[in-house]
């Protein structure tokens, strides 16, 4: 079985400021549950921001970053608050993957997100 592997860590202020400051940025990066989920909290930011962080890792992962039809809401991050961090794949980032099985670690520390992601290739 072969593995990949991508990181990722952002800085939870700088992504707000950023997400703040750019019209629409979170609506062209989150699928609408993962946006409601993080809105639930007092604070989403750090939620946000994880997530964030877990979309770009997964998209290292791959292979691509962000481009080659690999795109941020076509990977959509469940879980969190006491469950473990789902990804589900859609689309051509999917297709990308090559049937890839993901696993995703997520940490907050300090004002930064960090996160890591472990495509599993079958056979």
């Amino acid at each position: 079985m072969a593995a990949r592997v991508g990181v990722d860590a952002v800085e939870v202020a700088e992504f707000r400021r950023i997400a703040e400051e750019t019209p629409g940025f979170c609506a062209r990066v989150f699928d609408p549950t993962e946006r409601e989920s993080c809105e639930a909290r007092a604070d989403p930011w750090p939620c946000l921001a994880a997530r964030f962080a877990a979309k770009e890792a997964v998209m290292k992962a791959i292979g691509t970053g962000w481009g080659d039809g690999v795109d941020f809401l076509d990977i959509v991050i469940a879980g969190g608050g006491g469950s473990p961090p789902d990804v589900r794949l859609q689309g051509v980032t999917a297709e990308r993957a090559g049937g890839a099985r993901v696993r995703l670690s997520i940490t907050r520390a300090g004002g930064i997100a960090i996160a890591v992601a472990l495509l599993e290739d079958e056979g």
